[in-house]
Order: C-alpha cells, then structure tokens, then sequence
C-alpha cells in the first residue's frame, strides 16, 4: 500500500508538474507580447503629434457654487442655533414641571393642613361649647350651694334654739346636719332647687359595694369592649346617679381606678384601665348634657386629648347614631339606639372631668414606660 501510495503521489507530482510547465511558458508568452506592446505605443507617442486643450472657465457657475456654499453654511448655522434653542427649551419645561410638581406638592400639603386647622378649630368650638354649658352648672351650682349653707346655719340654729327652750336637747337633737336642717325645713318656706341626695339603704349601698367589688378584679373584653366600663356605664345609667345632686358613687369609682394604676411599671394593667377609662369617658360624653341645655342639640366633646379620643371613636363609628353597649345575661350586645341623652348634675360633671384627667394620666403613664424601655434599644442602633 506504501508503494502504490508513493506511486499515485509520484503521478501527480508529474502532473503538477507538467502544468506549472505549461502555465510559465504561457506566462512567459504574455510578457512578451505586453514589452511589444509597450514599445508601439512608445513609438507612436513620439510620432503623435502635441495638442494643447484650452478648458473655458465659466464664471457664473463659480458664483452660483460660492453662493450656494454660503446659504449651506448659514443654514448649518441656523439649524445648530436651532438646536442649542431646542434644547434650551426642554430644560427650560423640565424645570417648569419639575417646579410646578413641587408646587402642586405644596398646594396638597397646605389642603391637609387647612382641612386639620378646620377640624382642630370644630373641635376647640365644641369643647369650648361643652366647658361654657358644664361652668353655667357649676356657677348655678355654687349660687344655689350658698343659700343652702345659709338656710342650714339657720335652721340648726333655730331648732337649738326650740330644744333648749323647751328643756328637751338630745344628743340627735345637737347633732342635726346641715342636710337634714335642709330636708326638715318647710317648702313653702324656702324655695330651694338644691335638693341633696336622700341617705343611701342597704340595697343601694350593697350593690355600690358589690359593684366596686367587680370593677376591682380584671373583667376582661367581651366583643373588642372593656366589660367594667360598660358595667359602670349601665349601673349608673340604671341608678340615676347621673341625675342626683349629691353621691359618693363616683368616688369610689375614681378610687378604684387610682388603686389600680398604682403600680406604674405594668403596663398590661395601664392599658386595661386606660381602654376602660377611655371607652366610659366616651359614653359619658355622650349620653351627658349640662343643665339647663335641654334645647341645645347634642354635641360631641372631646377632650384635650383629641388624638387618642379620635382613634377611640372610629372604633364605634360601625353604628352612626351611637353606641348602646348592654349586659344581657352576662353577654354585651352592641345596637345601633340612640344613647338616651341625661341631664347631668354637678357629680356626674366632676366624675367625667377627673375620668378625663385619668385618661391623660394612664396615657402618659404608659407612653413614658414605653419610652424608658425603647431608648436603650434606639441608642443601641443609632451606635
């Protein structure tokens, strides 16, 4: 196989061969003819005679191609002017709208801020109506306590004066209140519109106790509502304490809740208390109206601490016309009734002030509780 490979290679060498043999002699050829032919055209260009062409410069041509040379360039100028113009405009409306977002920005602020000044404003008009209503009950309170101190001075002094005139002075005798003097005196006599509270009997004074009793222990929530402060809320408004001119009631309500929020550092028991006190305080400024305000339209109030008392609110806004939270066997049921608006007398004014003045207090309470425990923890981060 080595030989017939070497054989065939052999072969095509010799044809290879053959026609490079053939392609220099062609080669060869054409060079030959190319030098002949070289040499005729050097010989008939010595022969030829010179000729001289004369070319005619047209002039107006020339002046047409300059004119138009500067036309082109002017509006190469003209087209790059426009060019820096245009651009200069697009800056010119990416700073206008740039601007003018800001300013639209602005406008929407100052439209909050108007829309919180009106509400702020609303707000500080009824508060303002509320405080004018509850100090003419206090004034009318504090003209009508005076002449009863007076007439009871009077009648103590009266009845001593009989006793001891008749030789029959007991110890019950000396002893007489100046409410008593007040309730013993005659009607026609003295016209007094400050009617103090009859004495308390076993049951009323028993179920104050065992209420005080139920407040005092953690009740829980019952449907996302604190239980004590509707149980309050329902016991008062069942009582009429709301009504009386005089009650220890709200005292003792007070207290307890002062009892209980003695212990600043939990938190667990300042937030009930605060969603009890919060959640009573709302009911009683709704169902609440000072004396003598019977053909003013009721009127929400709020207090100082309107940002709480508004959370708190639109947690009762699922029924427009109020809230009338009720016990039923244990259970409490949320209605959408009217709140029965009361006549509140001096106590029940002073209760709702101090239930707000807690409110604040408890919130206070647990906001710098909060504070203590995250300032740490933020200046940990901020290193």
């Amino acid at each position: 196989m080595r030989t017939d490979l070497e054989e065939a290679k052999a072969q095509e060498l010799s044809k290879f061969q053959s026609s490079m043999d053939a392609l220099q002699a062609k080669l060869d050829e054409t060079n030959a003819v190319l030098l002949k032919e070289r040499e005729a055209a050097k010989k008939a260009i010595a022969e030829a005679p010179p000729v001289v062409k004369e070319t005619e410069v047209i002039v107006q041509d020339t002046e047409k191609v300059h004119t138009l040379k500067a036309e082109v360039d002017e509006l190469k100028t003209s087209l790059q002017s426009e060019k820096q113009r245009a651009d200069e405009l697009e800056k010119k409306r990416s700073e206008e709208a740039q601007a003018n977002e800001e300013k639209q920005k602005k406008i929407e602020e100052t439209e909050v801020k108007i829309r919180q000044f009106q509400d702020y404003l609303r707000r500080l008009e009824e508060k303002l109506s509320n405080v004018e209503s509850e100090n003419k009950v206090l004034r009318q309170q504090a003209v009508s306590v005076a002449p009863a101190k007076i007439l009871s001075g009077r009648s103590k002094s009266n009845l001593q004066q009989r006793n001891a005139e008749s030789g029959h002075v007991s110890v019950s005798d000396s002893k007489i209140t100046p409410e008593s003097a007040v309730v013993a005196s005659p009607k026609k006599e003295y016209d007094i519109d400050d009617k103090p509270q009859k004495s308390l009997n076993e049951k009323q004074q028993e179920n104050q106790d065992l209420l005080i009793r139920c407040i005092a222990q953690h009740l829980g929530f019952a449907g996302n509502r604190p239980v004590a402060a509707c149980i309050i809320y329902k016991c008062l408004l069942h009582w009429r304490s709301f009504e009386v001119e005089r009650t220890s009631v709200f005292d003792r309500i007070i207290q307890t809740i002062g009892h209980a929020i003695e212990t600043q550092d939990n938190n667990e028991v300042l937030a009930y208390w605060l969603s009890n006190a919060s959640t009573l305080l709302l009911l009683l400024q709704r169902t609440l109206k000072a004396s003598g305000s019977t053909g003013m339209a009721p009127q929400r109030r709020r207090s100082s601490s309107a940002t709480l008392f508004g959370r708190m609110t639109q947690s009762f806004r699922g029924t427009p016309q109020g809230v009338n939270l009720a016990l039923i066997n244990g259970s409490m049921v949320s209605g959408v009734e009217t709140l029965r608006q009361v006549e509140a007398k001096y106590p029940a004014l002073l209760f709702k002030q101090q239930l707000t003045a807690y409110v604040e207090k408890i919130y206070g309470m647990i906001r710098d509780n909060l504070k203590k425990e995250i300032s740490p923890l933020l200046g940990l981060c901020i290193q």
